[in-house]
């Protein structure tokens, strides 16, 4: 695993990757909300990827990437125009998307502003699908409206993150990126995460639900069993989407079971 530095303007985006080619295909992964590209580093101990450019940004905001200059912001719509100018000036023209949790949504965002093709293939990772799968963006937002996010996230990134999420090794992972977020990255993204995941009329209020099965490219949903909610299983069902479980998965299927996901990344790939 390499690591760098791109800077976009003011601000600095780190990258994990492998040696970068513009002429091949490109797996490009993006993490969720407090967490950070480590989420992903499994992917490098497979050496079948070695074929493609793996590419792993820390959003602006999050773990080595630089705080958000005071013009751009947060907010969904700024992290994907910071990605797609990574992706340009990095000059990559093949890509497969891979996101999870809020980094599912920036993703399929993407896919759905992609006219030129670039995208050819989309792993979403519990997206929030439905209204049902805000967990923390919900907790913050409901923080803000008390007027008491400050405290809250300072208790949730320094021990009730840890109570939470300790006593598994992939929530130790969330917790150890989660105390590298920017208080108001958290905050910024979790209020426009839960606007956008209460957008529609009922009974499935999510914009970003709306918008995945609507995508024309081929996809697939990824969850574990111990996290998704069944009304977002019953919307993908309902919906005739692809979908494949991972069973005693908790909410990051990639890093409680790395030895069946990557495996299947790699299929799905090349499928």
């Amino acid at each position: 695993m390499n690591e760098s530095y791109q800077g976009l303007g003011e601000e600095t985006i780190y990258l994990r990757h492998n040696e970068i080619r513009t002429d091949r295909l490109t797996l490009f992964f993006v993490h969720g909300l407090g967490s950070s590209g480590s989420c992903f580093e499994d992917v490098f101990a497979y050496p079948q990827f070695g074929e493609s450019n793996i590419i792993i940004p820390d959003l602006i905001g999050y773990g080595r990437s630089s705080s958000a200059s005071e013009k751009n912001g947060y907010g969904l719509n700024a992290h994907i125009r910071r990605l797609w100018r990574l992706i340009e000036g990095l000059q990559l023209s093949e890509l497969v998307l891979i996101g999870h949790s809020m980094g599912a949504d920036l993703t399929t965002f993407m896919c759905q502003e992609d006219i030129d093709g670039t995208i050819k293939r989309f792993v979403c990772i519990e997206s929030d699908i439905t209204q049902h799968e805000t967990a923390f963006s919900k907790m913050a937002y409901e923080a803000v409206q008390r007027g008491e996010f400050e405290a809250w996230f300072a208790r949730f990134r320094d021990k009730e993150g840890w109570d939470m999420l300790g006593a598994s090794p992939s929530g130790r992972e969330y917790w150890s990126a989660l105390r590298l977020s920017r208080a108001d990255a958290f905050r910024q993204d979790a209020v426009d995460l839960m606007a956008r995941a209460h957008a529609l009329p009922e009974p499935y209020r999510s914009e970003m639900g709306a918008v995945y099965c609507a995508l024309e490219i081929p996809r697939v949903f990824c969850y574990g069993t111990e996290s998704l909610r069944s009304q977002s299983l019953r919307f993908l069902k309902e919906n005739g989407m692809e979908v494949l479980a991972f069973e005693s998965a908790g909410h990051s299927p990639m890093m409680d079971q790395p030895e069946v996901f990557y495996p299947f990344l790699y299929d799905f790939v090349r499928r």
